[in-house]
């Protein structure tokens, strides 16, 4: 007889439920990361929110949750999430690393050591977390442990910078000076672009009375963070002591300057911390802030964050308009213009931009159409009726031009723009003496104002725009005949038309006006290696950058130069500096990725 054995099939549905759960958590987390990566941080902590309801246990979802939190100033909330992020896994070192940092921040440092510690023990090779211990240590007195801590990072990983900056740091409090040089000076080399190492180097050298090195340490910082205010400060003492008087009154100024800058963040920071209930306008604020101190990429960033939290929040488009606008990004700043009319069409500001944009592109009818729009929204704006008198002056329009600039002034009698609108007018018509009036009483208001000649010279120059762009640059030296600048201008101007002789004369007065002109010397540069004299073009863009350090186009051009005389290294250099300086210069970025592409060539020929 032939007995069957049926097997029996055991239903699970708790294993089917709980890998459905699993899988809904990871899609959700997934998204988290992309929306992270985007900068779109308050979805990306929506998702990890939603990823940790799916399964508690996603250590991950939890500890990133934590770093979206931290991007939106939430720090209670960062600190629960990376507190469930070390339940869920006890071994995850980034999440105790996290904690740790936060406790730290908010003095707590017998906490902040335990989480380094056993971030440390989770991952032995954690070099971030050491030096994080180390910070600690140091601040509870405890300066062997903190030296220990270093010492293991830097065993670890020699080149480590942020070790030899600690390291520097705790040498410096302790009155080993030179230890601290050399500690500082690794930094350096391990990161040249470490601006807080540049600075406490500054700070020992000084303390050592070495202020020629020290000037060069703190300018160095200053490269690296134009807006780091006690490097300024420190600057300006340093430039007293060595008896350059007027070198330390400017880095006096920059120092009050970015002083007032930071103090105007902090503020608006801890606002947002404190819960303030409108984060799109805090954020907003925060790019109004750095649109104001020129960090026109940092202000879009901010913008964005405030439209993130309400996509309907025209002041914020407003702004990406304006930074776009000073970054010459003009279809970007014209998209953002069309929106904030779109969510407000009453916003005379919004038909003010787009003017702005139709007139740096040469559009002046346009431009006219949107101011009239502008002043007919708002009647009461003073700068839209002289923006509108500008443009019919270009268009030749002489008695509208004039109406406007004089409703301008009924508006606001002070207004500069618009009596040197009117100066032109009048020396357009032959009236020089009427025009000079009018321009000394322009200059009088707003002793910036041939600057706002220059920057419209500038645009037209760029846009190749020859004729408008030399107007400009004349109508500043009409204003001002000593400006260097607007003579730098017109050599450009005659540059582009290729004219050699007059560009180069135009240089020489700019370089005569102001020896220090830096950019003046770039140009020099580029007409000389057209000329393909290439050593005294080379001497030119190095001596510019010893004047202004901030110029990339200048250090891509030593670059080429560098490279074009077979020193490749120094071409390197000289273009990874342009990239720190524009990460979005594409020619130094190409000519770095080809550099880097003949390298790695040679070297698999050496290797066959």
């Amino acid at each position: 007889m032939i007995v069957a054995v049926v097997a029996t099939v055991v239903y699970n549905p708790y294993g089917r439920y709980r890998a459905r759960q699993r899988a809904e958590a990871v899609r959700h987390y997934e998204q988290g990361v992309a929306l992270y990566r985007q900068g779109e941080f308050r979805k990306a902590a929506d998702a990890y929110r939603e990823a940790v309801k799916f399964d508690a246990g996603l250590a991950l979802a939890h500890h990133d949750l934590g770093l979206a939190c931290l991007r939106q100033f939430q720090a209670e909330e960062a600190e629960r999430a990376f507190q469930r992020a070390v339940l869920a896994d006890p071994k995850l070192a980034s999440a105790h690393h996290n904690l740790g940092l936060l406790c730290a921040e908010q003095k707590r440092h017998e906490e902040a050591i335990s989480h380094f510690e056993r971030a440390v023990a989770a991952d032995p090779t954690f070099v971030e977390a050491l030096c994080s211990l180390g910070a600690s240590c140091a601040e509870l007195g405890r300066a062997d442990e903190a030296l220990r801590a270093y010492r293991r990072a830097l065993e670890i990983r020699p080149d480590f910078a942020e070790a030899h900056y600690r390291l520097g740091r705790l040498h410096a409090e302790q009155g080993r000076q030179e230890e601290a040089v050399a500690a500082f000076r690794q930094a350096v080399r391990a990161r040249s672009a470490f601006a807080e190492a540049h600075y406490h180097l500054g700070l020992v050298l000084s303390g050592q009375g070495r202020f020629p090195e020290a000037i060069t340490a703190f300018r160095q910082a200053i490269l690296y963070d134009p807006d780091h205010s006690k490097a300024h400060y420190n600057l300006a003492r340093a430039c007293v002591r060595v008896g350059r008087a007027s070198e330390g009154q400017t880095a006096m100024e920059a120092f009050k300057r970015t002083s007032e800058f930071w103090d105007q963040v902090k503020k608006i920071e801890i606002s947002i911390r404190s819960g303030y209930p409108n984060l799109a306008e805090a954020y907003s604020d925060l790019g109004v802030v750095h649109t104001r101190a020129g960090h026109y990429q940092k202000a879009i960033d901010y913008y964005l964050r405030s439209i993130e939290v309400d996509p309907r929040y025209a002041r914020a488009y407003l702004g990406i308009g304006e930074a776009s606008q000073a970054l010459g990004w003009f279809e970007e700043a014209e998209e953002a213009y069309r929106q904030a009319a779109r969510i407000d069409s009453s916003s005379a500001l919004a038909c003010g931009g787009l003017g702005d944009i139709h007139r740096a592109k040469g559009l002046f009818s346009e431009a006219e159409r949107e101011y009239r729009r502008a002043v007919a929204l708002d009647p009461g704006s003073a700068q839209a009726y002289s923006n509108l008198g500008d443009v019919q002056r270009l268009l030749g329009e002489t008695e509208k031009a004039r109406a406007a600039y004089e409703k301008a002034l009924a508006v606001k009698p002070d207004l500069a723009f618009a009596h040197d609108g009117l100066g032109d007018l009048a020396w357009a018509a032959g009236l020089r003496g009427e025009a000079m009036a009018l321009y000394q009483k322009a200059a009088q208001l707003d002793p910036q104002i041939a600057v706002r000649h220059i920057r419209h010279g500038d645009i037209a120059r760029d846009r190749r725009a020859l004729d408008l762009a030399e107007e400009e640059y004349q109508a500043a030296l009409r204003l001002d005949p000593r400006s260097a600048e607007a003579h730098t201008g017109i050599g450009d101007v005659h540059f582009l038309r290729g004219d050699q002789r007059r560009a180069r004369e135009a240089y020489r007065e700019a370089l005569r006006l102001d020896p220090d002109i830096g950019l003046a010397h770039g140009l020099r540069g580029d007409a000389l290696r057209d000329a393909r004299m290439l050593d005294r073009a080379l001497a030119e863009y190095e001596r510019a950058i010893r004047v202004d350090s901030t110029l990339a186009e200048v250090r891509n051009n030593a670059g080429v130069i560098y490279m074009m005389q077979g020193r490749p290294v120094e071409a390197a250099r000289a273009w990874r500096q342009t990239l720190r300086l524009d990460p979005d210069d594409r020619a130094a970025r190409a000519n770095l990725d080809r550099l880097t592409e003949v390298v790695a060539r040679q070297r698999e020929m050496r290797g066959r």
